[in-house]
């Protein structure tokens, strides 16, 4: 009531009236009109609004003016236009109606006759026409005002009688409220009928009020004391004691100064008690800069330290954060775990397709199957060698067996005898027929195509073929194809000889072949000749894997006093046999030859073979042979065959008149001869290269063998340093992963091509190689680009390569950790620290 009663204090003479009137009941029947005029104060300052300050001149004013311009103002907003001079006859109704008032309101001068103008009209009249309302109400309350001024004058006079209706509207309303709680107290209490007792009453309850806050307070203060007493006594602290004291005295002083005493003692608990917490926070996240604080919290370097606490912070959980997220449990783990897998998926393949090819079978094959499978085998038996007086009819019943038996065995693998002898000739017999070597197989084996309605033969054109017939002999094999196949075309037809492959013949009609260029078996330097001379168009890719420390892959020994006897398939040089023998004898019994196999290949002399195998025959046990799997032999016998190391004799001696081996014959006998070996090749040779003429392929082989660089790795490059780009890298990062393995002691080169694809860094050892792939931001840009690193990588680990990785980030973060994996690495696969010799280990015995 009180804020109410300084509100009346500014209301002027009239309205204070009018407050009395209503307290005393003189006027509360007219009060209630009053609620009306919030409405119409509202109305006539929404209409002022849209007016603002525009100046409108209306000859007529008053209720009907205001419905006749609110209607004319829809009617134009609504799209209606004014309409004058000769089509006022087609005016709206509601034009007519304020052409009926007179003459036209005007707006700023002009005549009111658009939607926008006439609207003003609408609205000042509006504003009018509220104004008049009330004037009317507050008259009946005895309140007259000058209304008759201008509009917003108006609009504002009435805006603040509204205020001060809302003033008396709140005064009431306490009054009847102090009324009512007056009588509770005291039923007989007087009613308040004027502002002034209004007053009074208020300053009475104010000292009422006091007096009893003044009682409370004390009763409070008394009661907080005792509470004090209670909560400090004995073993309180000096500012317990010092409050409990002030607040027994009722020193208010006394009391104000304890208090701040007792706050900021419950500051400084409140600071250790969060002191202590953080630091046994700061224990569990950070122990190691806990118990250096505790050691020593008044040094000079911890305000600059923790001055930048957040970002040295933020700084070592990044570096926990990656380093967690590049640790490595096992290194190599991962390799070893892909190995493992590409196994189980080899085994588990080749095991999943026997099962259910046996599963197949099982299912289909009959009883008669079964039976007939027994006998063919009983049968096969009992043929023996193929001599005896009933192997005709055991042939004759295996092939009837077989005949019953074949749909039982999803594959059939044998010679191509036993073809002939146990498949009926019947049309295709077989789904698939695989020839394999078919380049040493000749057009007698043309009905293997007879037999199934799809072939695939597997061969080179380049190695041996299946007959030596001499030209001259092919004469009368002309004279029949000519008169047997007259509707063959020539250059078809001439190619069914003796001296044709099964592989050549469909080459030359199916055109297209499937090449297999990787070569596993030989050394580089082995296979690089064969690659080049025979395979210059679509080059072998040798994938052999080793090390350093290896046998010379090219080893060549000039037979200064070779001599030959015989010619043809009877030559023989038996000085270069005998030296050829030595060698090998001295091989067998030198260490660095242990667990080699032995091969010794003649490329021109059947005699040459005799006089060789002869010899070695006295020189060696049974034993050696076995061990060592010694064969001698000419070129077709080594036909698919394969030996750590070939002896090659080329026999042919200075005083000998030969003739350059250029024909396709020879090529193909070289070809094989030249890529039996494993390990090393060693020529013995009793003519020099000024020699032999240079179309020769005996000069090729020699020369090849010769001057072949034999270094087990190319050499490393120079300059390399951590801050320059070096042209034979890729990256800086792979240059530092560089110099950091050369420091070590290693051979490493980079950028090793490998079958088209790079490898970042090689290192070589004694004992073998070891790809290094440095994973830099490159490797990371794209999916795509992931997937294609790791396919390259899979299939150069397919071709017998091992990689260790190391990642950029990994290796900035900490480089001697990065590269520690590495180092047991290497050592696991023997590759230790020690320059490769760059000296060339290729072995001449020519001088």
């Amino acid at each position: 009531m009180q804020g109410a009663l300084k509100d009346a204090d500014r209301l002027d003479a009239r309205i204070r009236r009018v407050a009395d009137d209503v307290l005393s009941g003189k006027a509360q029947h007219l009060w209630g009109k009053t609620a009306e005029l919030a409405g119409l104060v509202q109305d006539a300052q929404e209409a002022d609004r849209i007016v603002g300050a525009s100046s409108v001149e209306v000859p007529v004013v008053g209720p009907l003016a205001l419905e006749a311009y609110d209607a004319l103002a829809r009617k134009l907003e609504a799209g209606e236009t004014w309409r004058s001079g000769f089509a006022r006859f087609l005016r709206s109704d509601e034009q007519s109606a304020v052409e009926a008032l007179g003459e036209p309101a005007t707006v700023d001068g002009v005549a009111a006759t658009t939607a926008h103008t006439v609207r003003i009209v609408a609205e000042h009249l509006r504003v009018l026409e509220a104004i008049r309302v009330a004037g009317v109400v507050l008259r009946d309350l005895g309140i007259d005002i000058e209304l008759d001024e201008s509009r917003s004058r108006a609009v504002g006079t009435l805006a603040f009688i509204d205020r001060d209706r809302v003033i008396i509207d709140s005064l009431v309303a306490r009054v009847r409220d102090v009324e009512s709680a007056l009588r509770d107290v005291h039923p007989g209490a007087p009613r308040i009928a004027s502002v002034e007792q209004a007053r009074s009453i208020a300053e009475s309850a104010r000292a009422i009020a006091a007096t009893g806050t003044a009682e409370a307070s004390k009763n409070w203060l008394e009661s907080i004391g005792m509470y004090v007493r209670g909560q400090t006594a004995g073993g309180a602290s000096p500012e317990g004691r010092a409050l409990a004291r002030a607040f027994h005295e009722a020193d208010f002083e006394a009391i104000n100064a304890a208090l701040d005493a007792w706050d900021r003692a419950v500051g400084e608990q409140r600071e250790e008690l969060e002191l202590v917490a953080l630091q046994a926070r700061l224990t569990t996240a950070a122990p190691a800069l806990a118990q250096t604080l505790g050691d020593n919290p008044l040094s000079l370097a911890w305000p600059v330290r923790l001055a930048h606490i957040d970002d040295a912070w933020a700084w070592r959980r990044a570096d926990d954060w990656v380093r967690r997220f590049h640790e490595r449990s096992d290194d190599g783990q991962f390799e070893r775990e892909l190995d493992t897998v590409e196994k189980d998926i080899t085994r588990l393949t080749t095991q999943l397709v026997e099962e259910k090819a046996w599963s197949e079978c099982l299912a289909r094959t009959t009883a008669e199957q079964v039976q007939a499978l027994h006998s063919y085998r009983d049968h096969v038996a009992s043929i023996g060698k193929g001599t005896g007086r009933y192997a005709e009819r055991y042939r004759a019943a295996a092939r009837e067996a077989m005949q019953v038996a074949q749909g039982a065995v999803p594959a059939w693998v044998m010679p191509l005898q036993q073809v002939l002898a146990s498949i009926p000739p019947e049309q295709n017999s077989f789904d698939v027929v695989i020839v394999d070597e078919s380049s040493q197989v000749d057009i007698s084996s043309l009905f293997l195509l007879w037999l199934a309605p799809r072939v695939i033969v597997v061969g080179d054109d380049k190695q041996c073929a299946p007959s030596a017939v001499s030209l001259g002999a092919l004469d009368g094999v002309f004279t029949r194809l000519d008169s047997y196949l007259p509707d063959i075309p020539n250059y078809l037809r001439d190619s069914f000889t003796p001296r044709s492959s099964l592989f050549s013949l469909l080459r030359s009609r199916f055109g297209s072949i499937i090449r297999l260029r990787e070569h596993f078996r030989s050394m580089p330097e082995i296979i690089a000749w064969s690659s080049e001379q025979f395979y210059a168009d679509d080059p072998l890719v040798p994938l052999r894997q080793y090390g350093s420390d290896r046998l010379p892959p090219l080893r060549t020994t000039y037979v200064e006093s070779g001599a030959v006897t015989g010619q043809n398939s009877t030559l023989a040089n038996h000085v270069e046999a005998h030296a050829l023998v030595d060698t090998l004898v001295q091989c067998v019994q030198d260490p660095a030859y242990d667990g080699k196999t032995f091969g010794v290949v003649v490329l021109q002399g059947q005699s040459q073979v005799d006089v060789i195998q002869n010899e070695l025959l006295d020189r060696l046990t049974p034993a050696q042979w076995e061990e060592r799997r010694l064969r001698v032999g000419t070129p077709p016998d080594f036909q698919g065959d394969e030996r750590s190391v070939v002896f090659l004799s080329m026999v042919v001696a200075p005083d000998q008149n030969i003739a350059a081996m250029t024909r396709t014959e020879y090529q193909r006998r070289f070809n094989v001869a030249a890529s039996r070996a494993q390990d090393q090749l060693w020529l013995f040779h009793s003519r020099t290269l000024d020699t032999l003429r240079r179309t020769d392929l005996r000069y090729s082989l020699l020369s090849h063998m010769q001057s072949t660089s034999t270094l087990p790795a190319a050499p490393m490059p120079d300059g390399v340093t951590r801050d320059e780009r070096h042209e034979a890298f890729d990256s800086l990062f792979q240059q530092e992963v560089f110099l950091d393995i050369v420091g070590r002691g290693y051979h490493v080169n980079p950028r090793v091509e490998v079958n088209g694809h790079f490898i970042d860094l090689v290192v070589t050892g004694a004992a073998g190689k070891l790809a290094v792939a440095c994973d830099d931001g490159q490797w990371h840009t794209s999916p795509d680009r992931q997937r294609a690193d790791l396919e390259r990588e899979r299939e150069l680990h397919r071709s017998g390569w091992k990689f260790w990785r190391v990642r950029e980030s990994e290796y900035y973060l900490d480089p001697a950790a990065a590269m520690t994996g590495l180092w047991g690495e290497l050592e696991r696969r023997g590759i230790t620290p020690g320059r490769v010799d760059m000296q060339s280990i290729a072995g001449t015995d020519d001088d």
